[in-house]
């Protein structure tokens, strides 16, 4: 980093100086920007005309920015104007939630229901065979209405959402083996939709399996396909159509 005390015009002048003016005024130069530099910190940014010429892009003295009175406050009101620029643009390019965000998420789950309702289907069939039970198919309406119950809620909502949106972006190269990151936020988004114990757990080992049975598009990130398999298992466990759950529990007590 490289902070000067004096403009192109001021070294021209100073040639023809003799040493005893051109130390002292060097002195007095380098306390300047030694109190100037003080005020900047590593917020002073340079640059160079070229590689052996390096010329200040702020240039400070005691009481001046770049020829012109100026405070060292007025120099702090610019820098955070302009890292408020630089962040929000920042922001804009990574996951940031916001109400409007979770909507988002929100509306974007509710539209996979051509592809959430038949596998939500085709899982309780399934484990409806293995377990010899009846288990009562889910339709778009009954799906698309859980969503809207499990978005109601706020503190639900923004984890749910975060969950979501990690899975929609998430890829690796190869969809590597020894990846199991999207299989983690798989089952914890499965888990937090479906409920309270035991619905959560049920959720969990729900999850395991419909992921077996769903398998993305080569193009498509490696997470898509378990954020499917979690959002069929968290709501298969939430929505009515299993026997046991329409029941009460032989184990209440009064």
């Amino acid at each position: 980093m490289w902070v000067s005390g004096e403009t192109d015009t001021d070294r021209d002048t100073n040639d023809g100086t003799d040493d005893t003016a051109a130390n002292s005024d060097t002195t007095v130069r380098s306390r300047e920007t030694t109190q100037s530099a003080s005020y900047l910190g590593s917020f002073a940014v340079t640059s160079s005309h070229d590689e052996h010429t390096p010329r200040s892009v702020i240039l400070v003295t005691a009481g001046r920015f770049q020829g012109e009175p100026a405070y060292p406050r007025l120099f702090f009101a610019w820098y955070k104007s302009l890292r408020k620029i630089q962040d929000d643009a920042t922001r804009s390019r990574r996951m940031h939630l916001t109400p409007a965000r979770v909507a988002d998420e929100r509306d974007w789950i509710r539209t996979r229901d051509d592809t959430i309702v038949p596998l939500i289907n085709d899982i309780r069939d399934d484990l409806g065979t293995h377990f010899d039970t009846d288990v009562d198919h889910v339709t778009t309406s009954q799906y698309q209405q859980a969503v809207d119950t499990v978005f109601a809620d706020g503190d639900l909502a923004v984890n749910v959402a975060a969950m979501v949106a990690l899975l929609r972006e998430l890829d690796v190269q190869d969809d590597y083996p020894g990846f199991v990151v999207d299989e983690l936020l798989g089952r914890e988004l499965a888990a937090t939709i479906a409920g309270t114990q035991p619905l959560r757990t049920l959720g969990e080992a729900t999850f395991h399996y419909a992921d077996i049975h769903v398998h993305g598009d080569p193009d498509q990130n490696a997470g898509l396909d378990d954020l499917d398999a979690a959002l069929a298992a968290g709501f298969q466990e939430r929505l009515p159509g299993w026997d046991w759950t329409e029941r009460d529990s032989p184990f209440r007590v009064e």
